[in-house]
């Protein structure tokens, strides 16, 4: 099995939401020292570290730093670190060591000076206590918005549980739903050859095979919905895998668009090969066909029934590209960037009736196609106008050692 690349995490990264839970350790010694009472230690022996700081300028003769942008300095940390009654004591203590150094000696501690002084003494204060309670609220939106983020991702990932288990829940009783249906028309497709023409049952049992098949289109339809709920799923929550291994794209391309026909008997869909060697890829054949069956089906769903589907496999420099060309409605280029995301649907496009078969769409077959082809470091895209149909491509590419 092959896991992501690098490349793709990289990409999926901005989705993924990184918990603190990951790392139990660091969350733990992070929550013990934001604790309020370690903040006033904290307070308490910075005030030490400034009294020994003026101590030792005042002996040796030097100039270390201005004690009031080295008191600001350490209000502002203490209320980033736990919150404004720390800081609010730092500011205290510190206007002490101030007033006890540099206004005046320790017998006159806050003693009545000139006006002058005074002023700015307090006008140093009210500034030290506006930064302390800026950034206490600061840090309390950070707070809070962190804790709303941690909410979101675990909504998130309960969602995406959520989606697993349904999806799978589903599968079961419609794979059961399919094989009895397959039986079903197994037994019934050669009992009008024992019956005569006139015979009253011969008919009936034509009506009900039909009723089957239109049943048996619906629960492929009702499965692929299902893969495409699962696929996206995994994506999303990182956790796809492929199996990567030397295939032929030209086989790739030539069983899914023939597989197409034979679920399509009344489309025409046409297919151009313009590679003279083989295009040998490194990839998810599977996955591969995946991304082509999806770009035909929406040509099939959208494009008129007496239009034809052109699919193209071209060389372009060392990639090997393919496309999907329709005519259908065409895409706007704000839908043209917007059909790629998760559940995103086009709005005013509908899907051609075909033999009253629904379409249902998620809005999620772009989204894994996108995916799988960035996976397999490939790129892709869409050529589209109102009214004159749409052209689906990626490229993926080549694997020249093995060409």
């Amino acid at each position: 099995m092959y896991n992501k690349s690098v490349y793709q995490q990289n990409w999926q990264a901005k989705e993924v939401c990184l918990r603190p839970e990951q790392f139990p350790q660091c969350q733990r010694l992070y929550t013990f020292l934001r604790r309020p009472w370690v903040g006033y230690i904290a307070c308490i022996l910075l005030t030490i570290l400034n009294v020994l700081l003026v101590l030792a300028e005042q002996h040796m003769a030097i100039n270390i730093i201005l004690p009031g942008g080295q008191l600001v300095i350490q209000i502002a940390l203490v209320a980033y670190l736990w919150g404004f009654l720390p800081a609010l004591l730092m500011l205290c203590l510190g206007l002490i060591v101030i007033d006890a150094f540099f206004i005046s000696d320790l017998s006159s501690l806050f003693a009545a000076h000139s006006l002058d002084v005074t002023l700015q003494f307090i006008t140093f204060a009210g500034f030290a206590l506006l930064i302390a309670a800026l950034f206490a609220q600061r840090e309390k939106a950070l707070r809070l918005a962190a804790q709303r983020e941690k909410t979101i991702c675990e909504a998130h990932q309960q969602l995406e549980n959520y989606l697993s288990v349904i999806s799978h829940e589903l599968k079961t009783p419609l794979t059961g739903t399919q094989g009895h249906i397959q039986l079903a028309k197994r037994k019934l497709k050669n009992l009008p050859a024992l019956l005569d023409e006139e015979h009253p049952d011969r008919q009936i049992i034509q009506r009900v095979y039909r009723s089957l098949e239109q049943a048996q289109k619906q629960t492929m339809i009702q499965h692929r919905l299902i893969n495409d709920l699962l696929d996206a799923s995994r994506i999303h929550t990182n956790r796809v895998s492929y199996t990567m291994k030397i295939c032929n794209l030209t086989e790739i391309v030539q069983d899914t668009v023939q597989s197409a026909r034979l679920t399509n008997p009344q489309r025409c869909i046409k297919l151009e090969v313009d590679i003279q060697e083989k295009a040998i890829i490194r990839a998810d054949a599977d996955r591969i066909g995946q991304v082509l069956n999806n770009y035909l089906s929406n040509a099939l769903k959208y494009a008129p029934l007496e239009k034809p589907i052109h699919v193209s496999l071209y060389r372009e420099g060392e990639s090997a590209c393919v496309a999907v060309q329709d005519e259908g409605p065409g895409l706007n280029e704000e839908e043209q960037k917007n059909i790629w995301e998760r559940f995103y649907r086009a709005k005013d496009i509908m899907p051609v009736a075909q033999d009253g078969v629904s379409h249902v769409n998620l809005g999620l077959g772009l989204y894994i196609c996108k995916a799988i082809i960035r996976d397999h470091q490939g790129q892709l895209g869409v050529t589209s106008q109102p009214g004159a149909g749409s052209t689906f491509w990626f490229s993926l590419p080549l694997d020249l050692n093995k060409g």
